[in-house]
């Protein structure tokens, strides 16, 4: 029963989610949310009054007042827009809140309400805290598409909400920008307001009522005239200034956080730092200690890493020095430690020092983290940024969805949806409670040329990071005191799907402007993809398309989010054989046509794609890793040595190559080989989980228990939430005859991973060795009832049936686990064993041949043959089958059963 290579089997993209893109078999479990978002998207009339009333101010200007509402938080201070004619009267100006409360406001914007933009935008400031609204300043405004107009009429001086229709999309902008035509009648003192759609998003700034006063006021823009009929129509309509053309929105938007958001914001506001230079642009780091006056800074090595002028950035905006001697390269890893003094007092972050698990299974499990960092900026304007997402599992076969640049050669062991972009490398990585847990190293981008030249970052992968518990484990390489770290050992509390979508929705991105090109609704696509926003990513994906059909990263983007997200994977070939053809050169296309057609257990092509994809890069031994994965599907195991000589001929101490060829010896039932190999593996990195795991199996199958506990007991403190090391584990105590201990680990790796058939597999023979039958079998059914292709679950009750002599049952399950599997020499043997009891030996002979036809290491297959014959007195025959077995059983460092078949040897040739 090899519970620990079961994962090998599994399809590549198992549950993220079912995140993600890296070292794992995981799916992000996005489209459930996306969907019910989209159930939700049209707001009820009250939930539409009750976001107009939160965002919705009272603009007082002198003996005036007009209409605003709030679009950015940043600190205290809160931004609104209104119109440029409101404030038109001068100073003083003031804010009135939804609570009643007048605030000082200072005018930062005002357009020219004829010849530039009817808007304006004031800041006040607060401590309380109120809502942001959202915009949607993607153009796409229709007719008769329904909107909501918000303001306070001077008559009533209530809030009002007035429901109507676009009934004319200006083809070009009126004068002070005015576009937005619609049937509600607006009236005095609304000016300024919002326009709102049925989403609850502002489309538009309300500014012009019906039959305007001033003739010029249906002129356009440019100084033309619209001809007479379409004036008389917009005599009848109320007008509003598109969101989208309030000039630099995303530099004066500023995030709208609250609650715990809001508290890791603080946090990351008061310990990180940029890191500038003179020639390469900046970074990021995070302060982690004080001693004195000196306090160091960790990063990413290749921030610092090149002779330049540096200086570290502080949250007050001081900036620091970093001379030559200050800067620390921590050897082996993408880290560094900088140094700066300072009589100021700033704020140290805590590091998180837990084991965070990759191994969770449930949605809600899996951990969530903030990225914080300062993303280079074209106009020299260097923001803050703070993002939100989750991990992706990183167990066996993530990293082979990366890219070698950014392998885990270079210690990065942490994958990530968050956004980050140029200039994040070296910022802190928090978890839920604000501990620092990671320093954010790469991002998986490509690097494009738009339509005016400029290159810009495309986010095609996810973000990659290296773990406070690496840093930790080489503090003393560094010039820090370990004392003078802030380090706790407690993990977060896990979040609730309604706490999921209420942090997701505190992130939320404009869509493109109306005149956005290919790249920019392709960038949107997949930033909106890492927000837990599928339908919306491949809306703006196919939107890149239609802009630029022969856009092969589009079709490359587009077939991701369905693989990735929705596991649509005959769908997502469709698009990356398009990528593929419009560019043979699209290595990262080759490379997820290989994994999407392993997920349809089309093995043969997966490793002719996978094969494309190595041609592109032959340096990259993550995808040698990923063809190795394709090869045990096929069961090729030579080629797959093969291939684990290629990977360690570009990397001798690669620890993953010594692990697979390790799994390969497992597979082969060439234990002596496995157990070298990978110790080998743990010799290089002794936090190899999954080494530990295998190599308690390949204990368990030479049945040194003791030693296969003490494997699967440091699998399990290095992954704590790892199901098959429990399984593996609870079948050990089995065996010992510990059924207490075996209960608990099955029972602690079904709470892990609800629906687990390996762990029902394990209760059902708990209760078996029990005697309780009947209770046994009901957990074995379960297993079946769960995995109706569970070969080795067949194979196993065959077994339990001939325990309890019937033996016909057990034939019927072994040839159950045949149908499934045609070249499962197990199953062959254990009928095999089934005939002989049922004395039927020429069928016993026959699938006894066949189990080691296929597996010509099968001693105890030769062994049982062995017995036939001694049964049908073919002495030369058994003494033939029993030498082969008590070699193997040698070979294999069985001494057990070798010592067993030597005295049937020597039996044999004592007989007459």
């Amino acid at each position: 029963m090899n519970f620990l290579t079961k994962p090998i089997k599994l399809p590549l993209i198992a549950t993220l989610t079912g995140l993600i893109l890296l070292p794992t078999p995981v799916v992000l479990a996005l489209t459930p949310i996306a969907e019910m978002r989209g159930k939700i998207a049209q707001l009820s009339s009250e939930s539409l009054q009750k976001i107009a009333q939160e965002i919705t101010v009272q603009v007082l200007v002198k003996d005036t007042r007009g209409t605003g509402f709030i679009v950015a938080k940043k600190d205290n201070t809160y931004t609104v827009v209104t119109n440029a004619h409101v404030v038109s009267r001068g100073q003083p100006y003031r804010i009135q809140t939804s609570d009643g409360q007048i605030y000082q406001a200072t005018l930062k914007t005002q357009g020219d309400s004829f010849k530039g933009y009817d808007l304006a935008v004031l800041e006040f400031q607060s401590s309380k805290n109120y809502p942001v609204a959202a915009i949607d300043n993607s153009g796409n405004l229709k007719n008769n598409q329904e909107v909501f107009a918000v303001g306070f009429p001077v008559e009533s001086n209530q809030l009002t909400v007035i429901k109507g229709n676009i009934a004319l999309v200006s083809e070009k902008p009126l004068a002070g920008g005015y576009q937005i035509g619609f049937n509600a009648q607006t009236l005095q003192g609304m000016s300024g307001g919002a326009l709102l759609n049925t989403e609850g998003k502002v489309i538009g700034v309300i500014g012009m009522g019906n039959l305007a006063i001033l003739d010029r006021a249906y002129t356009y823009k440019d100084g033309t005239t619209p001809d007479e009929a379409i004036v008389t129509q917009m005599r009848q309509l109320s007008f509003a200034v598109p969101i989208a053309n309030l000039a630099d929105m995303e530099d004066n938007k500023a995030a709208n956080y609250s609650g715990k958001v809001a508290e890791i914001d603080k946090i990351a506001q008061q310990v990180t730092v940029r890191i500038d230079s003179l020639k390469s642009g900046n970074g990021s780091g995070v302060i982690i200690a004080k001693e004195g006056n000196t306090y160091s800074v960790l990063t990413a090595a290749h921030v610092v890493q090149n002779p330049d002028n540096y200086q570290v950035i502080t949250p007050d905006a001081k900036g620091y020095p970093i001379t030559t001697n200050a800067i620390q390269i921590i050897e082996g890893v993408d880290l560094a430690v900088v140094q700066f003094q300072s009589q100021q007092n700033y704020q140290v972050a805590t590091l998180g020092n837990y084991q965070i698990s990759l191994f969770k299974f449930e949605e809600e499990d899996i951990a969530r983290v903030f990225v914080c960092g300062f993303p280079a900026s074209k106009t020299g304007i260097v923001k803050r940024l703070l993002s939100y997402g989750q991990f992706v599992r990183a167990d066996l076969l993530g990293s082979l969805l990366g890219r070698d640049v950014y392998s885990f050669e270079n210690g990065y062991n942490m994958i990530y949806t968050n956004l980050s972009y140029g200039g994040m490398s070296g910022g802190p990585v928090f978890d839920l409670s604000g501990q620092v847990i990671g320093i954010n190293t790469a991002s998986d981008s490509e690097y494009r040329n738009d339509e005016s030249g400029e290159v810009v970052e495309i986010p095609l992968g996810f973000s990659l990071g290296i773990s406070i518990n690496t840093f930790l484990s080489l503090v003393n390489k560094t010039p820090i005191n370990p004392a003078s770290l802030q380090v706790k050992t407690s993990p977060p509390p896990t979040l609730t799907q309604s706490e999921q979508d209420a942090f997701y929705s505190q992130f939320i991105l404009n869509s493109p402007p109306a005149k956005a090109n290919s790249l920019d609704w392709l960038i949107y696509g997949l930033e909106v993809l890492r927000l837990n926003k599928p339908q919306e990513a491949l809306k703006a994906i196919d939107k890149a398309i239609s802009l630029k059909p022969d856009f092969d990263l589009a079709y490359y983007a587009k077939g991701l989010a369905l693989a990735f997200t929705e596991q649509k994977f005959e769908q997502a070939l469709v698009q990356f054989d398009k990528a593929t053809q419009l560019n043979p050169q699209l290595e990262q296309a080759w490379r997820w046509k290989s994994i999407s057609l392993a997920n349809l257990d089309r093995h043969s092509e997966s490793l002719a794609a996978i094969d494309q994809s190595i041609k592109l890069r032959p340096k990259d031994i993550l995808l040698y890793q990923f063809r190795l994965f394709v090869l045990f599907n096929l069961e090729n195991y030579s080629e797959a040595l093969k291939t684990v000589t290629q990977m360690l001929a570009l990397k001798e101490n690669n620890p993953n190559g010594y692990f697979w060829r390790g799994l390969i010896y497992f597979q082969q039932k060439d234990y002596q080989n496995s157990l070298k190999d990978l110790s080998k593996a743990i010799e290089i990195n002794p936090n190899y989980a999954e080494a530990y795991g295998i190599r308690g199996g390949v204990y368990r199958e030479l049945q040194d228990y003791q030693k296969a506990i003490t494997d699967y007991n440091k699998a399990i403190e290095i992954q704590p939430d790892w199901v098959e090391a429990y399984n593996g584990r609870g079948s050990a105590y089995i065996v010992l005859q510990e059924p207490q201990k075996a209960f608990t680990d099955f029972s602690k790796s079904l709470e892990i991973k609800q629906n687990n058939p390996d762990a029902y597999l394990g209760l059902g023979i708990f209760y078996i060795a029990q005697k309780n039958y009947e209770k046994g079998m009901d957990y074995l059914s379960k297993t079946l009832e769960l995995k109706p292709d569970y070969a080795e679950a067949y194979v196993i009750r065959g077994k339990i049936y001939v325990g309890l002599e019937q033996y016909q049952k057990a034939i019927t399950d072994y040839s159950k686990a045949l149908e499934i599997q045609q070249n499962n020499a197990e199953a062959y043997a254990e009928r095999g064993a089934a005939y002989i009891y049922l004395k039927d030996y020429p069928k016993a002979i026959t699938d006894l041949s066949k189990a080691v036809e296929l597996n010509s290491n099968y001693a105890d297959a030769y062994m049982a043959r062995g017995a036939v014959y001694l049964v049908l007195q073919e002495a030369q025959k058994a003494q033939g089958d029993l030498q082969k077995a008590a070699q193997l059983y040698q070979e294999q460092g069985n001494t057990q059963m070798y010592e067993k078949v030597q005295q049937a040897l020597q039996n044999l040739t004592k007989t007459p």
